[in-house]
């Protein structure tokens, strides 16, 4: 559990640091290749996420950070499927934004 809230802390403080909030017109939805500040988001399929948590021997004694997470998938699965305290950081607000269903659900 205390996993689950430091990762709950972390997306919460990018996310009040990452901008000024703004009313969209209409939800935001994310593109696979949308241009970013520096790269392209392409996120990362589910099942190679969860091979490559595998493959590092992930485990509850591990703190897993993501730079460039986009909508918080890796450390996600990282905090609910393997325990480890993670941490994900992301330049664009509006896919951080993305990523805070993906907590609710892990804190309920």
């Amino acid at each position: 559990m205390h996993s689950l809230r430091f990762l709950f802390a972390a997306i919460l403080a990018l996310a009040a640091g990452a901008a000024i909030a703004q009313t969209p017109t209409q939800a935001y939805q994310p593109e696979i290749g949308q241009l970013g500040k520096d790269v392209v988001w392409v996120p990362t399929p589910p099942r190679l996420i969860e091979r490559m948590l595998q493959m590092a021997d992930t485990t509850s004694k591990d703190l897993v950070v993501d730079l460039g997470s986009g909508d918080g998938r890796i450390p996600i699965a990282a905090a609910k499927r393997f325990g480890a305290r993670a941490l994900g950081v992301e330049y664009d607000h509006e896919l951080v934004q993305r990523t805070r269903p993906g907590i609710t659900i892990l804190l309920i």
